[in-house]
């Protein structure tokens, strides 16, 4: 295991805008606010939706889409640096109009509706997503 200790910085609250794409949000949020590191929650409700799946065998994203209306039970994740730039690692739940649940990795097409984020930045050594040989996935590098 792989642990470094880091301490908090900056905490934000922030009101997401309507239409936007939530991981492009996200992604620019780090940029404009020069976070490297952090983590973050999301709450609130989204036009339409779009998960991925890791598919383990074949290392590649299975993108699930939703065109409908659906509220946000929970969008958790991090902020890192991928390739020099700050970089967004997701997972949310929805929810539709039944009680139905969807839960995925945070991918690009998810239109919001309404959310509010709160944000920490982490203060400590660079924290890099490098690729990893055993999953190919971009995993973080301490």
């Amino acid at each position: 295991m792989m642990v470094k200790e880091y301490k908090p910085g900056r905490r934000f609250m922030a009101r997401l805008d309507h239409d936007a794409d939530l991981l492009r949000y996200l992604e620019e949020f780090a940029a404009k606010n020069k976070i490297e590191m952090g983590y973050f929650e999301v709450i609130g409700a989204v036009k339409s939706g779009a998960i991925g799946f890791y598919e383990q065998t074949t290392w590649s994203y299975k993108t699930i889409r939703y065109d409908h209306h659906l509220e946000i039970g929970s969008c958790i994740g991090n902020f890192s640096i991928r390739d020099g730039k700050p970089a967004v690692h997701a997972h949310v739940t929805f929810g539709d109009d039944s009680g139905k649940a969807f839960t995925g990795h945070l991918m690009e097409g998810t239109k919001i509706f309404a959310g509010e984020m709160v944000a920490v930045e982490l203060l400590g050594d660079r924290l890099e997503r490098v690729p990893d040989d055993v999953t190919k996935l971009s995993l973080w590098r301490f």
